[in-house]
C-alpha cells in the first residue's frame, strides 16, 4: 500500500464497535452529540477502508501498468533480437552464397583450363604426328630418290655397257 493512507483511521474490530457503542449509548442516553460523534467516526472508518482499497487498486493498477511495460520492453528486445539472429542468418547465408559461388567459378576456370591443357596436349600430340608422319614420308621420298638414282645409274651402266656393245660391233 501506498504512504497516503498512514493518515487514515485504522478501521478494524475494535473501533468500529466503539463508534457502534457511540451510537447506541447516544441513542438510549438521548445524547445526539454521542450517537452523532458514532455514526461520525464509523463514516470516517468506511472513508478510509474506501481510501484503502482504492490505494491497494491503485498500487495493484501500477504494479500491473510497470509489468506491462516491463512485458513491452521484453517484447521490444526480443523483436529487436530476433531480427538480428535474421540479420546474421542473412549475412552468413550471403557469405555461403558468394562461397558456393567463388567455388563455382573456380570449378569453371579449373575445367577450362583442363580443357585448355587437354586441348595442347592434343595439339602437340598431332603435331608430332604429323612430325613423325611427315619424317616417314621423307625417308620413303628419300628412299624413292635413292633407288631411282640407283636405278639411273645402272640405266647409265647399260646405257655405257649397250655404247661399249655397239662400239665393238662397229669396230
Amino acid at each position: 500500500m501506498s504512504d497516503t493512507t498512514s493518515d487514515l483511521p485504522e478501521g478494524g474490530t475494535f473501533d468500529r464497535l466503539k463508534a457502534k457503542a457511540k451510537q447506541v449509548a447516544g441513542d438510549v442516553f438521548d445524547r445526539g452529540d454521542l450517537a452523532a460523534e458514532g455514526a461520525l467516526e464509523e463514516a470516517s472508518i468506511d472513508r478510509a477502508d474506501e481510501a484503502r482499497a482504492q490505494a491497494a487498486d491503485a498500487d495493484r493498477a501500477e504494479t500491473e501498468a510497470e509489468l506491462e511495460a516491463r512485458l513491452a520492453e521484453n517484447e521490444i528486445e526480443a523483436e529487436r533480437l530476433e531480427a538480428e539472429v535474421e540479420e546474421q542468418r542473412r549475412r552468413e547465408q550471403v557469405e555461403r552464397d558468394e562461397a558456393r559461388a567463388e567455388a563455382q567459378v573456380e570449378a569453371q576456370a579449373e575445367t577450362r583450363q583442363e580443357a585448355i591443357t587437354q586441348q595442347e596436349a592434343a595439339e602437340r600430340s598431332r603435331a608430332s604426328r604429323e612430325q613423325v608422319e611427315a619424317l616417314g614420308d621423307r625417308a620413303e621420298a628419300e628412299e624413292e630418290a635413292a633407288r631411282i638414282e640407283a636405278q639411273a645409274e645402272a640405266a647409265k651402266a647399260n646405257a655405257a655397257r649397250l655404247d661399249a656393245l655397239d662400239a665393238e660391233t662397229q669396230s
